[in-house]
């Protein structure tokens, strides 16, 4: 293959990868991590419904689930709004699924902060 139909093979396939149309080896391991995260959780709230008086120990089994799952998102470096969503969603889980404010932690929110609590909430609305 000649350089010029090299580029023209790329610039055919740039708008789908922009799009988020192919996920890398990495963004394709994010999104079943995603999926596994969804399951993961959904169990741990359906066990907290069933059981509210439930002991430490109960919970703990899958809070470890999906800590563990949530530790391998983290490791993760997504190249798709795709990806950047499902770490999003891990953050979400760090917060119990309440709305994610981190300028609880600082006291008055700066901008940078204002600016990520909006990307985070930005990137929810993608899953």
């Amino acid at each position: 293959m000649d350089r010029r139909s090299l580029l023209k093979g790329v610039a055919a396939i740039a708008p789908a990868i922009a799009a988020g149309g192919i996920a890398t080896a990495a963004d394709a391991e994010l999104l079943d991590l995603g999926r596994q995260l969804n399951a993961s959780w959904k169990a741990e709230t359906d066990f907290l419904d069933a059981n509210p008086m439930c002991s430490d120990e109960e919970f703990d089994a899958f809070f470890q689930t999906s800590s563990a799952i949530v530790a391998r998102i983290e490791a993760l470096r997504p190249t798709t709004p795709q990806g950047f969503a499902v770490k999003a969603r891990a953050v979400s889980w760090c917060h119990s699924g309440e709305a994610v404010d981190l300028s609880t932690h600082t006291g008055q929110p700066a901008t940078d902060i204002r600016l990520v609590n909006s990307i985070i909430e930005d990137l929810l609305r993608i899953t």
